[in-house]
């Protein structure tokens, strides 16, 4: 058994390091798509444009969901038979018990 753990030494030793570079080189890739993510962010901040634009966004999605989910608008589904959520209610989106 000696022999064995003997000759898996040096080729899992290898074997090892290889893992480790390649460890290493993704950490780097990594580390390096996140520079370039938070530059970008950087950028965005610092344009009026863009953080005029991301607060619409938001403001809109904001109103979406509102309406979506308040009591009125689930009566008016529940009246004309709709589903707020988007379900049409024929068994397409799966079983409901």
């Amino acid at each position: 058994m000696d022999d064995v753990g003997a000759e898996e030494g040096p080729r899992s030793s290898r074997r090892v390091s290889e893992g480790t570079e390649h460890l290493q080189a993704a950490a780097r890739e990594l580390i390096a798509a996140a520079r370039s993510f938070l530059d970008a962010a950087e950028d965005a901040i610092e344009d009026s444009r863009v953080a005029e634009d991301v607060g619409g966004l938001l403001r809109d999605l904001g109103r979406r969901t509102t309406s979506m989910t308040s009591p009125e608008s689930r009566q008016e589904a529940h009246r004309d038979g709709s589903d707020p959520s988007g379900n049409t209610g024929d068994g397409a989106d799966g079983p409901s018990g």
